[in-house]
């Protein structure tokens, strides 16, 4: 049932790790920072340390996303001009609308949620996207999505510590990034194995729920609160600095 092109890239044991362990980078490399801030005794960069944080990984998943749909771009935009766009893309835009919604609507509810409530919604984030990725084995698209469904694992991990750091201290932050991270491996795991192969449609459908709820959260968890703290000018300019970086060294 595996593909020869997703087996050849690694196998899933594999790919799990890699899915799970991305969080725990992003854990550390908002702790490390933290904990040298707090030594030098530095409070205004204490302050500026997880608005700064969150732009940054709002310029990585921005370069992720743009990954994402770089291969939908020649089908949808010379028939934007000459006519409707073929179904294939029509089922992409639409998930795209589907992906973004549903995150904005969680957001909506439980944007001023606790750390519990937040864990919970990123639990539930993740296990989505773990199913829809293992829908896409198989696809063209599907070496660009799950690489950046690695990427995206580093500011879950960063997320996660941000909201747990100070209330439960590493351990229990690194624990809560990778229990949601585990859950998508697992979730990935299942789908791939046990699910049989969907239509082009339905793939379609699932990478544009995955570049939209990505692009949602990008913009309600990451860019939109640094934005608040930092401004319009700082935000954009580590958020470009972010995602230009991320293309120099992962390119």
């Amino acid at each position: 049932m595996f593909s020869s092109l997703w087996v050849s890239d690694g196998g899933i044991a594999r790919q799990c790790v890699e899915l799970v362990l991305a969080a725990a980078v992003g854990v550390l490399l908002y702790y490390l920072p933290l904990r040298l801030l707090r030594w030098q005794g530095s409070a205004r960069a204490l302050t500026l340390l997880e608005p700064t944080a969150k732009a940054a990984a709002a310029g990585l998943l921005l370069y992720s996303c743009l990954g994402m749909v770089q291969p939908h771009l020649p089908s949808v935009l010379p028939t934007r001009l000459a006519g409707p766009p073929p179904p294939d893309a029509l089922y992409f835009l639409g998930g795209v609308a589907v992906g973004g919604g549903l995150v904005l609507q969680v957001s909506l509810h439980f944007g001023d949620a606790g750390p519990n409530a937040a864990t919970a919604a990123m639990l539930a984030h993740c296990v989505a996207e773990g199913a829809g990725l293992g829908l896409l084995v198989g696809s063209p698209g599907f070496p660009a999505i799950f690489r950046s469904q690695v990427l995206h694992g580093v500011p879950d991990g960063a997320l996660m510590a941000m909201v747990s750091l100070e209330r439960s201290g590493l351990l229990r932050a690194v624990c809560f990034a990778l229990l949601a991270r585990l859950a998508q491996a697992v979730a990935y795991y299942a789908t791939a194995a046990y699910i049989p192969s969907v239509s082009a449609g339905t793939a379609q459908f699932a990478e544009g729920v995955a570049l939209g709820s990505m692009a949602a959260m990008t913009w309600e968890e990451l860019a939109k609160p640094a934005r608040g703290t930092l401004g319009d000018k700082r935000t954009i300019l580590t958020v470009s600095a972010a995602a230009v970086a991320s293309y120099i060294i992962l390119e």
